[in-house]
């Protein structure tokens, strides 16, 4: 799940620009603050918190009926949702540290001005927020509460158990990683339903999230001949750079089906909700088209900014979504 992040990777982490230059002279906060601009920085924030407003509303259109009421508790949850997937990336930190070591020589974690043992401090915060946060929810240990319980427990098991004999296995790997990110959704789904139990009709969204990310995650991966790292997998050398651009495309194309039931189950029936379906994809279909004709560089960073569009947009398209047919009010 760590691994579906809307950032480049072409064998060599980019070293993104930080607010700050640290050094071990530096107080620790200030490296911290560094590490998570680095890590976990502006872009990261806005997706997951498209992704949380997202679930929550549509979690919570199934169960109740007329306006949306949103209050204290839902601004709570959404600290949680963030707290989650920050613990998952110090998660993924200490699983690839070695590995980011080689690639991200220059990279706070990999001078030392920030260690995995301040990272697991990190770490312990953000688990002791979701508890908190989760035990006022819901009063006590229900139904949200146990779902979070599992993709936690999910996390650290993919962390501890599978290790080096997943990491030989890239399709599975990338399979495994995209499903996590879909157990997180399904929580965050069950954030906006509690008290009442996931409600079948989320599925929908659960496949768009999935669909979506898949579709990142291939694309991230599929390089062309001229720019192929030498020992990294990807699909570009897996299945080739065009057919890997065509299931990235096909991908988005289930996802937009996806996203088009959701909007129906709101009520977005009018015209012009297949309108901005199409506009949401269109740029990510002809870049990954453009790609497979003639894969290059510059084809492989607008197919990721362009796939890196599509998920965000179409998440926000069911934020518009409940807005403009069900209502939301503050209570």
């Amino acid at each position: 799940m760590g691994s579906t992040s809307v950032q480049s990777d072409d064998g060599h982490r980019p070293t993104p620009e930080l607010p700050l230059a640290p050094s071990a002279r530096q107080p620790l906060i200030l490296r911290l603050w560094a590490w998570l601009w680095s890590r976990f920085g502006p872009k990261m924030w806005l997706l997951y918190l498209v992704l949380y407003a997202a679930s929550l509303l549509f979690g919570r259109s199934l169960v109740v009926t007329g306006e949306i009421r949103l209050g204290l508790k839902d601004v709570a949850g959404g600290m949680a949702a963030m707290a989650l997937f920050l613990l998952i990336r110090v998660v993924d930190e200490h699983k690839d540290f070695e590995q980011d070591c080689k690639s991200s020589p220059d990279s706070v974690l990999a001078r030392g001005e920030v260690t995995l043992g301040h990272l697991r401090v990190v770490g312990g915060v953000a688990l002791a927020l979701q508890v908190g946060v989760l035990l006022w929810l819901e009063g006590g240990f229900g139904v949200t509460t146990l779902a979070w319980a599992g993709v936690v427990l999910w996390v650290f098991a993919l962390a501890l158990l599978t290790g080096k004999w997943l990491e030989e296995r890239f399709l599975l790997l990338t399979i495994v990683h995209v499903s996590s990110f879909s157990l997180a959704i399904v929580w965050l789904i069950q954030m906006g339903a509690r008290p009442e139990v996931f409600p079948a009709g989320a599925t929908w969204l659960v496949a768009l999230s999935l669909l979506s990310a898949a579709a990142f995650e291939v694309t991230r991966k599929t390089h062309g001949p001229e720019e192929e790292p030498a020992e990294a997998p990807s699909f570009s050398k897996l299945w080739g750079p065009r057919s890997a651009a065509l299931a990235s495309g096909l991908l988005l194309l289930a996802g937009a089906g996806a996203l088009i039931v959701v909007l129906r189950g709101l009520g977005c029936l009018s015209w012009w909700w297949p309108v901005l379906v199409a506009l949401t994809y269109i740029v990510a279909l002809v870049s990954l088209g453009r790609f497979a004709a003639a894969p290059s560089r510059p084809g492989y960073k607008r197919n990721q900014l362009g796939v890196a569009l599509a998920l965000l947009g179409s998440h926000s398209l069911v934020v518009v979504g409940v807005a403009v047919e069900r209502g939301l009010t503050w209570s």
